[in-house]
């Protein structure tokens, strides 16, 4: 939930810069399938970096990574603002 919430918010605050990191994460390899992370910590972090990905020049955002995360966000921007239009329409019958 958090990591949806952020994208939210990463969409409203910083739009070219989610699709850009949208396209990178696309496009590289991460470690959540590693079983721990001790027997990496003797490594450097360039090979790393080489190993996952991350050494080449970030990719350029294609159209279908823009779309992926516009049809991502405008519904969690939607289910974000719900409750605050809830609370205003209450707050104006109310009045």
């Amino acid at each position: 939930m958090l990591n949806l919430f952020a994208l939210g918010v990463g969409f409203l605050l910083a739009p070219r810069r989610l699709v850009r990191a949208w396209a990178r994460g696309r496009r590289t390899r991460n470690l959540y399938r590693e079983d721990g992370v001790d027997h990496l910590l003797s490594r450097r972090v360039d090979e790393m970096r080489a190993e996952l990905g991350f050494a080449a020049a970030a990719p350029r955002p294609r159209p279908r990574d823009l779309a992926a995360v516009v049809s991502l966000a405008l519904p969690i921007l939607a289910v974000m603002t719900a409750p605050l239009l809830v609370v205003l329409a209450l707050r104006r019958a109310l009045i």
